[in-house]
């Protein structure tokens, strides 16, 4: 299973990235596939300006549904490694303790 087929749903819903440099910046871009298996994760036109090799990069996903849909929804959760290998995948948004 390979990242790009993970991420299947971002080439056409709305996108948010986030970095975690030492200045977070915010913000939206387009998606172009990379070949397959190679983990590459690039971004490109004026939203490079945004982001430098090495940034760990957060990737959200929004879309429209209805409340039947809602209903049956699952979040697909995807973590990698600094070589952006799958380590674990969830279904679930993880709770967090006040």
């Amino acid at each position: 299973m390979t990242i790009c087929w993970m991420l299947r749903a971002l080439w056409s819903i709305r996108r948010s990235i986030f970095t975690t440099s030492p200045t977070v910046s915010v913000f939206s871009t387009y998606a172009i596939r990379a070949q397959r298996g190679s983990r590459t994760i690039s971004v490109n036109g004026a939203a490079a300006h945004k982001a430098n090799p090495g940034d760990i990069l957060i990737i959200a996903a929004f879309a429209t549904y209805s409340e039947l849909e809602l209903h049956k929804y699952h979040p697909s959760l995807v973590y990698v490694d600094e070589f952006n290998r799958i380590i674990d995948q969830r279904d679930k948004i993880p709770v967090q303790a006040a």
